[in-house]
């Protein structure tokens, strides 16, 4: 209108101020932007306990190098989380797990001294498993066909494998076909195995019971059963005359086979058996059979016998 005076005549350079009332100190403040005019939200946004932040897929959320991400006690699971080599995951006081970790090859997984286990983790080819001092195990830990596990140089062994009481066996480790188990070099024995030795008692002629008595009448021979002797270690007959009077003295031989129809004298030499006195006879050659031949004395007698072996 006439004769009023015009303050701003460029409409595009027009501003205008807001001011907005701050909630932390009650007084009102001009709202300000940034260099971009851009409102200026920078700071910390704190969550409170429950609070859910929806982010739409595809949205990366980055941390800062040397950021760490714990878990408030009580707090179960972080969910799947795959963490770049040389990466740290701490568990807060009375946190159960991780949940579910994917290591890159080469990672080092190590337990704090007094840790019981991590749990069950599935190692890629090539990762090395380290125990802090004072840790007493892992916990379960599966291999993939084809892993080795292995003993770094000068090692003596892994450790010790126990099985808890009342359990009768560690379970079945099979070995693929045409796999090889060796013994570094310089090594003597992967182990000892022991077994107990089978003994054999048995009666010379036969009988029910050892130390059945035979009887040996006068001038008359009397043969032993035939004892197989090609898988012994050791083997021997005792036996006893039981006459009371020199005629009733006994003599014998021991005799050997390789077929149980030729027989040869073991030494060509007479064993003297006097009466009331034991022997213990053994061979000095080897067949696969043998026995032992009696001859009676003057008068009749009776003798005892049995046949030992081990192997």
């Amino acid at each position: 209108m006439p004769g009023m005076p015009i303050f701003q005549d460029t409409p595009s350079q027009l501003k205008g101020q807001i001011y907005v009332l701050n909630s932390t100190t009650s007084a009102v403040e001009p709202l300000k932007v940034d260099t971009t005019g851009n409102l200026n939200v920078a700071g910390t946004v704190g969550l409170a306990t429950g609070a859910e932040v929806g982010l739409t897929t595809g949205t990366t959320v980055g941390l800062d190098a040397g950021t760490t991400v714990g878990l408030a006690a009580g707090t179960e699971e972080i969910g799947t989380v795959g963490l770049a080599t040389g990466t740290t995951v701490g568990l807060t006081a009375g946190t159960e797990e991780i949940g579910t970790v994917g290591l890159a090859t080469g990672t080092t997984v190590g337990l704090a001294a007094g840790t019981e286990e991590i749990g069950t983790v599935g190692l890629a080819t090539g990762t090395t498993v380290g125990l802090a001092a004072g840790t007493e195990e892992i916990g379960t830990v599966g291999l993939a066909t084809g892993t080795t596990v292995g003993l770094a140089a000068g090692t003596e062994e892994i450790g010790t494998v126990g099985l808890a009481a009342g359990t009768e066996e560690i379970g079945t480790v099979g070995l693929a076909t045409g796999t090889t188990v060796g013994l570094a070099e310089g090594t003597n024995i992967i182990g000892s195995v022991r077994n107990d030795l089978v003994f054999t008692s048995a009666d010379s002629f036969g009988g029910a019971t050892i130390l059945t008595p035979k009887s040996i009448g006068a001038t008359s021979t009397v043969n032993s059963d035939t004892k197989d002797i090609s898988k012994e270690t050791s083997y021997n007959w005792f036996i006893k005359n039981n006459g009371t009077a020199a005629n009733q003295n006994i003599s014998l031989k021991v005799y050997l086979s390789a077929n149980q129809t030729d027989w040869v004298e073991d030494t060509g030499t007479s064993i003297t058996v006097a009466f009331g006195t034991s022997k213990m006879i053994t061979v000095n050659n080897f067949l696969q059979y043998t026995r032992f031949v009696i001859t009676g004395g003057v008068a009749e007698t009776t003798v005892v016998s049995c046949y030992q072996s081990q192997h």
